[in-house]
């Protein structure tokens, strides 16, 4: 199928989920309440965004990228990280029980993918690139993936902010990796790409008063931060230990 196809396909399928998952969000208590504190919106918001990204996800995934140890361990990461966030979403966890289910999952990759952060480059001043050797790089790059996870969640508390940052991140490494011939990884962002949308029209569009009909409204969650950051840190590792291995 083609790039397009490929997109189209994903869009479908996250746009069906975002109309399928919305009457059952209230119900299961997977909405966002406004508080005096930190949260202004008006009504309950639907959090069901990252959902819908899941579900375009491991379609795209299941039709479009041949199944190897690298996407099977992707898929079950990620899958661990979506079932933390709906759980939080649902009933705030406490930070100590997030960090160690997200630090699971941290290991998990690396032991799963065998990927790690080799080196730091140069970015303490030398002239040669600092070499880790393989228990440091393990330890490097979990905490690189809790970083990235915890980062991008903090990052979503506007509308659409978080939503089209990473649809440019993802937009931006599917040009890396198409350059590079990667089209595993490429096909992996367009797929990305392709579940986002969906969610950023009905997070921007939604609540607009249009001929008396109000579009729902709907919120990422954490569920859907979390999986972005889990995925951007797993894209940019697949990156460099691809160019490693050249």
């Amino acid at each position: 199928m083609s790039f397009a196809g490929i997109f189209l396909l994903v869009f479908f399928i996250s746009a069906l989920s975002i109309l399928l998952l919305t009457p059952f969000a209230v119900k299961f208590g997977l909405v966002d309440m406004p508080n005096a504190e930190r949260k202004f919106h008006k009504g309950d918001i639907p959090l069901i965004g990252g959902v819908s990204m899941y579900a375009g996800l491991v379609m795209g995934i299941s039709l479009f990228i041949t199944p190897n140890s690298s996407s099977l361990t992707y898929l079950v990461c990620s899958s661990i990280i979506v079932a933390l966030g709906v759980a939080d979403d649902v009933k705030d966890l406490s930070p100590r029980l997030r960090l160690f289910v997200q630090t699971v999952v941290a290991a998990l990759m690396c032991a799963g993918s065998g990927m790690y952060i080799h080196h730091l480059g140069t970015m303490f001043g030398t002239s040669s690139a600092v070499d880790l050797v393989e228990a440091l790089g393990y330890l490097v790059t979990m905490l690189a993936v809790l970083a990235a996870i915890n980062a991008f969640n903090m990052i979503d508390g506007i509308d659409g902010l978080l939503g089209i940052s990473s649809l440019v991140t993802f937009v931006s490494m599917g040009i890396l990796f198409y350059q590079n011939d990667d089209m595993t990884n490429m096909k992996l962002t367009l797929i990305l790409s392709g579940a986002l949308v969906p969610y950023l029209i009905a997070n921007l569009a939604g609540g607009v008063q249009e001929k008396e009909k109000r579009i729902s409204k709907i919120f990422m969650g954490d569920t859907g931060s979390m999986l972005i950051g889990f995925t951007v840190v797993w894209l940019l590792i697949q990156g460099t230990n691809r160019h490693l291995k050249g």
